[in-house]
């Protein structure tokens, strides 16, 4: 939209069959933004803004995917894709000052500049666990899921990893499955979304002041509209601390990270702030042990990214549920009819990886992606990233990234 404005021809390719990236490829149970709708969505239209209504404080994957088609429609910019077509290789033509790409269509175009808006999170990686393609079960990719509905009403489901996708995948299928085993490796700091439907009083007041929320969240150390506090944690009462942590936890979302300002800087602040969640855990899971295993230890809070969840602790109180904690009980291989951990094997109807991505990098380093002297992408990153500003990399004139 930015650049047809600015009156440059535009082509671009997607290897889904329509617009979402990653609302398009993730369908699976549960998926769902953990960032207010409101600062998910695109800043780029007053019109747009006025005219599109979310329905929820944290919008679900169907509504998502018809926002983004609503955007298209409405600025006209589906006519600017290819769908269905994966870029193959771009390659800089010093001489000619131009970017020659190729598609897996047997197309060659060339332009001035090239834009890799290719997706931090977009190309799936399994786990590296021996087997993966001996299971004769059914093998489900959180990011890559069917577009058809998927039934585990009576099913053995197997899920490995316990990041934000398979907390959400977890407290979906734990609803439905015959029986559920959770794989876990490093357990997840998660808090309670508390989500809403928005209601029209207060959808009303969000146009009124879109100009002013949007300049909010541009200045906002936190990213987004979240409150952030000047409080250091140290600088009030034990009592008062518990207070505001306890009303941070009832108000759910993100709320914690903005309670105080040294969360991040301060160690002892974090890890009494930690203590607090694990605390959380011990008061909804019932069995001792599994609420033990479920509780972070290793790394700070908010050091990874902070899970929301709706029921994840609850969860595993049902009878169906089960942990496997992985780090007592290492998976040992992937077998014909499940997963084999040191102790013995579990039988599996279903098996789903929530593994994540090859992230940030993955997707320049799928593909060729040469530049000046038939320097390739992957050459220069052969020791680790480098680039200007998270936008270009030097000896690849006029690439641009979007990851930032």
């Amino acid at each position: 939209y930015k650049f047809r404005e600015m009156g440059l021809r535009i082509q671009s390719f997607e290897a889904g069959g329509d617009l979402g990236g990653v609302w398009y490829w993730n369908r699976y149970p549960g998926a769902r933004v953990d960032l207010p709708s409101i600062d998910y969505s695109f800043s780029l239209s007053p019109e747009v803004e006025q005219e599109w209504t979310w329905s929820e404080q944290f919008a679900a994957q169907p509504e998502l995917l018809a926002y983004i088609n609503f955007v298209a429609q409405r600025l006209a910019l589906k006519r600017h894709f290819q769908f269905n077509t994966r870029v193959t290789s771009a390659v800089w033509d010093e001489e000619r000052k131009l970017w020659t790409v190729k598609t897996d269509k047997g197309e060659t175009l060339e332009a001035t500049y090239c834009i890799m808006a290719t997706g931090p999170l977009s190309v799936p990686k399994d786990p590296e666990i021996p087997g993966i393609a001996r299971f004769q079960g059914q093998l489900l990719r959180a990011a890559r899921w069917p577009h058809e509905p998927i039934s585990f009403a009576g099913k053995r489901v197997g899920v490995i990893g316990t990041g934000s996708t398979g907390i959400q995948i977890v407290q979906e299928v734990g609803k439905e499955a015959g029986e559920l085993f959770v794989y876990q490796r490093t357990p997840s700091f998660t808090m309670p979304m508390r989500n809403e439907n928005l209601e029209p009083e207060y959808v009303a007041e969000v146009k009124r002041h879109y100009a002013g929320i949007r300049e909010s969240a541009r200045n906002s150390a936190v990213g987004g509209v979240r409150p952030q506090s000047t409080r250091a944690f140290f600088s009030v009462t034990p009592n008062q601390r518990r207070q505001l942590l306890e009303d941070a936890w009832k108000n759910g979302g993100l709320a914690m990270l903005g309670t105080f300002s040294d969360l991040m800087t301060n160690a002892e602040a974090n890890e009494h702030v930690a203590e607090f969640v694990r605390g959380k855990i011990s008061e909804v899971v019932q069995d001792p042990a599994t609420a033990e295993a479920l509780k972070p230890r290793d790394y700070p809070i908010f050091a990874r990214r902070p899970c929301l969840d709706s029921s994840y602790y609850e969860t595993y109180n049902r009878p169906n549920v089960h942990l496997v904690d992985c780090l007592k009980d290492p998976i040992v291989e992937i077998t014909e009819k499940g997963v084999r951990t040191q102790s013995g094997e579990i039988e599996l109807d279903v098996l789903i990886f929530a593994t994540g991505y090859d992230g940030l990098t993955g997707a320049l380093l799928a593909f060729d992606v040469v530049g000046k002297g038939g320097r390739k992408v992957n050459d220069k990153w052969k020791d680790g990233a480098r680039s200007y500003l998270g936008l270009m990399m030097e000896g690849f004139p006029n690439l641009f990234m979007t990851t930032g």
